[in-house]
C-alpha cells in the first residue's frame, strides 16, 4: 500500500489531485501548490477544503493565515509547499 505521496508536477498537481478520489491509504502528502499555474486563492481554497475532507491537518508555510488573508489572487512569483497528514 502506498501512504506517502510527494507530488512537484510542475503545475499539474491540480489536474492530479482533483482526479484522486479516495486517499484512504495515504497518511500524508506533500505538494507544492503551482500559484503560478493558477493564482486564483479562491481555487486554492476550495482545493484545500477538498484535502480537508481525506487529512486530519493540512499545514501551510509560516504565516500563511496572516499573509494571505484577504488575497483574490496569488501576488507574488512562487509556489507553496502544502503538507497534508491523516492520523
Amino acid at each position: 500500500d502506498v501512504t506517502f505521496v510527494k507530488m512537484d508536477c510542475e503545475g499539474a498537481e491540480l489536474e492530479i489531485l482533483g482526479g484522486v478520489r479516495n486517499w484512504r491509504n495515504v497518511t500524508r502528502l506533500v505538494f507544492e501548490y503551482s500559484f503560478t499555474k493558477q493564482p486564483s486563492m479562491a481555487v486554492f481554497h476550495a482545493t484545500l477544503a477538498t484535502l480537508r475532507t481525506h487529512f486530519t491537518s493540512i499545514r501551510l508555510p509560516a504565516g500563511a493565515a496572516k499573509d494571505w488573508a484577504g488575497l483574490e489572487t496569488w501576488p507574488w512569483h512562487t509556489d507553496a509547499l502544502v503538507f497534508c497528514r491523516r492520523d
